[in-house]
């Protein structure tokens, strides 16, 4: 089971507005030493990243580690990875739509798929009215496309 974001889907969150103080991992670039190096200083060039380190080029090794770990904390928010849990504690439990009842939100595992959508509980499965639905093989994807949609429609604070 996927528990974490790309790099890429982690930027597009902060792209929208999420804080990357809120993402509980982070990526490192590596040297040889394992010592940190800057985001600027690393580039890609034929599949392989690469930096500049003493006057020599390098391969860059990378490594994700939770903000908590012990490396230099000044780089922590450079490329900041959310998690699962990250992005649980980031959708609204509830959205309330003007003029609207509330929509609750609920995940449901459905034989080989997750479920994760805002709906509007009446009682009989029949009327009730859904807000948005996501579907995927991983729990993380679903949630991150809602998440998304959350952002997009200003759901999120």
């Amino acid at each position: 089971m996927k528990t974490q974001l790309t790099a890429s889907e982690s930027a597009k969150l902060i792209e929208l507005g999420v804080s990357p103080e809120r993402a509980s991992m982070c990526l490192l670039n590596l040297d040889y030493d394992g010592e940190v190096i800057p985001c600027e200083d690393v580039w890609e060039e034929n599949g392989r990243l690469l930096a500049n380190v003493n006057d020599e080029v390098i391969d860059v090794d990378r490594k994700i580690v939770t903000k908590d770990s012990d490396f230099d904390h000044s780089y922590a928010n450079d490329n900041p990875i959310f998690t699962l849990g990250d992005i649980l504690d980031i959708l609204p439990k509830e959205v309330k739509r003007s003029n609207y009842n509330s929509y609750t939100f609920s995940i449901v595992a459905d034989n080989h798929y997750w479920n994760v959508e805002y709906r509007y509980w009446r009682g009989d499965y029949a009327e009730n009215d859904t807000l948005a639905l996501f579907e995927s093989e991983e729990l993380i994807d679903a949630l991150y496309s809602l998440l998304l949609w959350c952002l997009e429609k200003g759901y999120v604070k």
